[in-house]
């Protein structure tokens, strides 16, 4: 099983209520055909060393199609790829993920620094579909994260580089697998804000997506919302 290849996590709280207990994930087979990864959201990328957190809460009405072996994930992260539409495995992120095809979404987290074998992940509690999903990363400038789900810590780490990137994405890691949400009930991700500071400003970035069945709406008062053309109902 591949994961969404980004995160920053060392301790992990499981004396704290059922959404922070994380297990870590077992080691899998690389599946075949190959992870390609598809994705869509907004990011930024100007001043990105200086914000000190970012928030968000996402929710989704309309699954995901996932095949077996592989995941749909949606996430937020600060990351450092060396390019736009790159692979990068530095990263930190957090939010809910559907693997193996089995349509059961859960929690989780991680971070990682140079290599697939570097990442750190984390399984948390289950997501709720309908239900409204708050994350939440912290960082400063020593390189420490920190990792909240609906305000409860999930967890901290330490890595050595410097984000260049910071968004909210929806992922797939097969082109046969759709990403969750229709024309008419997206995907909404709200309250997205960036900590400048020690403030929580609204967050400013573009949208990036890297196929046109993929759909990325942002409105006047900040909300987000995404869609995968291919899904049933988007006809």
């Amino acid at each position: 099983m591949n994961w969404p290849r980004r995160t920053v996590l060392i301790a992990v709280l499981c004396s704290l209520p059922s959404s922070a207990c994380g297990s870590p994930a077992a080691p899998r087979a690389t599946p075949s055909p190959a992870v390609v990864y598809k994705f869509a959201g907004v990011h930024a990328t100007q001043n990105v060393d200086q914000v000190e957190g970012l928030r968000a809460t996402i929710a989704w009405t309309v699954p995901p199609k996932v095949v077996p072996g592989y995941s749909v994930s949606t996430w937020i992260a600060f990351s450092a790829p060396s390019g736009a539409r790159d692979v990068s495995y530095r990263i930190a992120q957090v939010g809910w993920i559907v693997e193996k095809g089995s349509g059961h979404p859960r929690l989780f987290w991680e971070w990682g620094s140079r290599s697939p074998s570097d990442m750190q992940k984390q399984l948390g509690a289950d997501v709720r579909q309908a239900r409204p999903l708050h994350v939440e990363i912290d960082r400063d400038g020593s390189g420490r994260y920190t990792f909240y789900a609906d305000d409860i810590l999930l967890g901290t780490g330490r890595v050595s580089w410097v984000p260049t990137d910071a968004g909210v994405f929806t992922e797939l890691q097969n082109p046969a697998e759709f990403l969750p949400g229709t024309k008419t009930e997206p995907e909404l991700v709200t309250g997205f804000e960036q900590k400048i500071g020690g403030k929580w400003v609204p967050y400013v970035g573009e949208v990036l997506k890297t196929s046109d069945q993929f759909q990325v709406d942002v409105s006047t008062d900040g909300a987000i919302r995404i869609w995968d053309l291919r899904q049933p109902s988007s006809s």
